[in-house]
């Protein structure tokens, strides 16, 4: 249970509301984080109206003592009220002074209907992504991964960078002739990356790379159909807790799927059924 209440409490620390979550009144109830409606809820308390109070309150960060006075409070009482706002993640302590760099993240992952930053973050301490495919896609899954706190990834990809690649995909003009793996190594140098220069030509490659650095998920996207439907139909055998996510794009549209031992039969045959039909492509000439 969180300690609050100290001497140092009164005069030190400060409570504000969580700007992360999306709070609103409306009659007479308070609905938390309504901008998304499959995560609406409802709080309850003994004095709605109050507790919207303190909330409008917090806005701006106040001390306990400056709560107890505002509310004219007894100490257990606002201790209690304290408590329980920080433990529903309504609240937070001396939000002007975080400085650290996942303090937004912080906000968002708390916000969310039964979800804490803290648990949050052990998991992705020891997650593992392995990334097998390093072009349009495949080169901006560190940088967007990164930031939402993992930090341990297995890239694999057997090609270098060519003029070609600087328009869409995330490396630079210094890059240029040198392998993918090895720029985006040296673009992130506080990450742990395991770079494999290599051409996975087959399942069984894969899966040679898969046992020596053991992942919990794995991104394909390698341009190469026919390995993506082996793999989807063997990995699961080898590796039934691996997840895959499966991403594309076309002009106008990104899709990403998520892929597990349970739903793998549906989208093999997805993928194999793309692959067997038919592609017709009109040119349009003066």
């Amino acid at each position: 249970m969180r300690k609050i209440g100290t001497t140092i409490g009164y005069n030190m620390t400060k409570y504000g509301t969580n700007t992360g979550v999306n709070l609103t009144y409306i009659n007479n109830e308070i609905i938390f984080y309504s901008s998304l409606p499959y995560l609406k809820k409802k709080i309850k308390s003994s004095d709605d109206e109050f507790l919207w109070k303190v909330l409008t309150y917090l806005y701006e960060p106040h001390t306990l003592s400056e709560i107890q006075t505002k509310f004219n409070l007894p100490q257990n009482l606002a201790l209690d009220i304290i408590h329980h706002l920080l433990q529903s993640q309504l609240i937070i302590e001396n939000p002007t002074e975080r400085t650290d760099d996942f303090f937004r993240l912080d906000r968002f992952v708390n916000s969310l209907p039964q979800l804490n930053y803290a648990d949050y973050k052990k998991i992705c301490s020891s997650t593992k992504v392995t990334i097998l495919g390093l072009g349009t896609a495949g080169s901006y899954a560190i940088e967007l991964l990164s930031k939402i706190g993992i930090s341990n990834f297995v890239i694999i990809d057997y090609d270098i960078v060519e003029k070609k690649n600087l328009i869409s995909q995330n490396y630079v003009t210094n890059d240029i002739g040198q392998y993918k793996v090895n720029c985006l190594l040296q673009k992130y140098p506080s990450l742990k990356i395991t770079p494999i220069i290599h051409k996975v030509k087959n399942y069984n490659d894969l899966k040679q790379i898969l046992d020596e650095h053991p992942t919990n998920y794995l991104l394909t996207n390698a341009d190469d159909s026919s390995l993506i439907i082996e793999t989807i139909g063997k990995i699961f055998t080898d590796f039934p807790h691996i997840k895959i996510i499966e991403s594309g794009y076309n002009i106008s549209e990104v899709q990403a799927d998520l892929i597990t031992k349970e739903n793998a039969h549906y989208f093999k045959n997805q993928f194999e059924n793309l692959k067997n039909s038919s592609l017709i492509m009109v040119i349009l000439k003066d």
